[in-house]
């Protein structure tokens, strides 16, 4: 009788351990299910449009595909836009995101849009367009400059999230709690009420990469 008594309490001590660490979950989950909007600008200088792909339509047996996230930034100025050596024309637009390729571990041009053409990537990404304000735009350059490199812990999450929370007004950025990923990024885009999945990808320019001085550098080619 006290073996089953015994059980008994582990079994009751389980289940409002389970219950209580359900709550704490609900608890820090809080306030990420209710849907936003899009606070517009009709004024802004330019939009951007966030993208994130957990690569779920892509994975093959025995390799690792966490997704990837980035930036398609549209020029309205009415003035061509420097970044950083590369020229962004009125109407135009770019991919911007970082990478580790061989070639050069930091930021890229246009790199996503090449791959959505060539190679059919991005099958899962889902996307949402801001405004981008002046303020933020006037501090792309040295953004990209001091960001110029990827790790584990300075991936593309950290890079498109930082870039994009600089470019677009208070009402519009996204929060992320721990270690940033394309899936966490992709569930936050889905709570935007204008979000699109598989939006398509249209951009201009050279496909190419800022060097260890922070220059652009084109004339990249995909094999």
């Amino acid at each position: 009788m006290e073996k089953f008594r015994g059980k008994r309490r582990t079994l009751r001590c389980a289940a409002l351990l389970f219950v209580a660490l359900s709550l704490a979950m609900l608890a820090a989950c809080g306030g990420k299910t209710e849907t936003r909007t899009v606070v517009s600008d009709g004024d802004a200088p330019a939009t951007v449009t966030v993208f994130a792909s957990s690569g779920d339509g892509e994975r093959v047996f025995g390799l690792f595909n966490f997704g990837h996230a980035f930036l398609l930034l549209t020029n309205n100025s009415g003035e061509t836009l420097d970044l950083c050596g590369f020229s962004l024309a009125q109407g135009e637009s770019a991919t911007i995101s970082t990478w580790s390729l061989t070639e050069r571990f930091g930021v890229w041009f246009n790199i996503e849009s090449a791959f959505v053409k060539q190679r059919v990537k991005y099958t899962d990404r889902l996307s949402v367009t801001c405004p981008v304000t002046a303020e933020g735009l006037a501090e792309i350059n040295g953004y990209l400059r001091e960001k110029n490199r990827w790790s584990v812990t300075t991936n593309c999450t950290a890079f498109t999230l930082g870039l994009y929370n600089l470019l677009v007004a208070e009402e519009n950025k996204i929060e992320i709690e721990g270690l940033l990923t394309p899936k966490k990024l992709k569930n936050e885009i889905a709570r935007f009420k204008e979000h699109r999945s598989v939006e398509e990808i249209v951009t201009e320019g050279e496909l190419g990469y800022l060097d260890k001085e922070g220059n652009f550098v084109g004339g990249f080619v995909m094999e």
